[in-house]
């Protein structure tokens, strides 16, 4: 997702139990600010309880042309105790979780036809259309 600013990411990284269960192990929250010769962007692992685990910031340099330098990008880890990334990783919870920072309703991309339209959850493998093949009408 992309704001006024950032361009975001948020990823949930899944992980199978030895009973087949499917659960979440991670959740990873990026960030990535582009000028025209450079770019800076924050990085963050936390558990699925939101508990820090790992952070860093990526710093690369872009070409006259608007093109990545090869080799100019450099990862920094920081430390998860300072106040500056924990505040940070807060701007990226409340973007995500409460919308804080996003762009104003209808400001953005326009809504894919269709989305409303998508199943629920629990319909999974079931069409609620009328029109489904080997389903009888209304």
């Amino acid at each position: 997702m992309t704001d006024q600013t950032y361009n975001r990411t948020c990823v949930v990284v899944m992980e199978k139990s030895p009973e087949g269960k499917t659960a979440a192990k991670h959740l990873v929250f990026m960030n990535m600010k582009r000028s025209d010769h450079g770019s800076e962007g924050y990085g963050f692992r936390t558990s699925p309880e939101g508990v820090l685990e790992k952070a860093f910031v990526q710093r690369g340099k872009y070409d006259d042309q608007g093109k990545p330098v090869r080799g100019s990008a450099a990862v920094t880890p920081l430390d998860i105790g300072l106040p500056d990334v924990k505040a940070r990783l807060q701007r990226e919870l409340d973007f995500w979780l409460h919308g804080k920072g996003r762009k104003k309703p209808g400001a953005g991309k326009t809504k894919s036809p269709g989305a409303d339209a998508l199943p629920s959850p629990g319909a999974a493998g079931r069409s609620e259309s009328p029109e489904a093949p080997g389903k009888p009408g209304p």
